[in-house]
């Protein structure tokens, strides 16, 4: 009876192991799509805007801009989009916030979009390509029973290399159900006027490391053995 019982244990903890490697990564978007906006905005130009493009937009194919800014200069605060990259300005003695917005098509909502991917994903990440200033980013999500999650990290320093931010589901503030979401919102706040940065592709994986792949083929044989071992004394 115990060594049944140890080897079914042993068979799913290796298959349950093995399913390691075939977790991949959920991407947001890659900000290839051009798209501007500005605060204030001058002739030509708006606040706010909505693009669709499945092949860029990965989480429900619509992706929205806005920015506000507090100061009513025209034009003051700027987000746009384009060659992989986010890029966000504050012209100089100004501050303003720009928001990205995955919500679906005229947020209707995304219907309940698993980041976590069965289980395998535990964290959002992005990295700051560059910022000049002190620059505050923010994500918050809402489940598909209204409930919202938040959670903001600051880099308080001015960043001429890439910097890589993940920002654990565990963290966030609140109930949100990771695994049924309706909306998701990147927030980039200016805490010092004149603010200069770009980010790049935001995405949903995992902070654990991978099983190798041969590894986990070893590891897929081992589980279906000691299955076959189980099965075989029951018998």
């Amino acid at each position: 009876m115990k060594l049944r019982f140890a080897a079914s244990v042993a068979g799913f903890a290796l298959l349950a192991s093995s399913l390691t490697a075939s977790a991949a990564s959920i991407i947001l978007g890659d900000f290839n799509v051009e798209q501007y906006v500005e605060a204030n905005p001058r002739r030509g130009q708006v606040s706010s805007s909505e693009v669709y493009s499945p092949s860029a937009v990965k989480v429900g194919g619509y992706r929205s801009l806005s920015v506000t800014n507090a100061d009513g200069r025209a034009g003051g605060t700027s987000l746009e989009s384009g060659s992989g990259y986010l890029d966000f300005n504050n012209s100089a003695r100004t501050s303003g916030t720009g928001t990205v917005l995955w919500d679906g098509i005229g947020s209707t909502g995304l219907g309940g979009v698993d980041l976590t991917d069965g289980g395998a994903n535990n964290a959002l990440f992005l990295d700051v390509s560059f910022a000049d200033a002190n620059l505050t980013l923010s994500f918050s999500v809402t489940d598909t029973a209204g409930f919202t999650s938040t959670i903001s990290k600051t880099v308080a320093e001015s960043l001429l290399e890439p910097t890589s931010l993940s920002f654990l589901f565990s963290d966030f503030s609140g109930s949100a159900n990771f695994s049924s979401l309706n909306s998701i919102s990147l927030i980039l706040t200016g805490t010092t006027q004149g603010l200069d940065a770009s980010i790049d592709t935001v995405y949903a994986a995992s902070t654990l490391p991978a099983v190798p792949l041969p590894a986990a083929g070893w590891l897929m044989v081992g589980g279906l053995a000691a299955l076959g071992v189980m099965k075989r004394r029951k018998s």
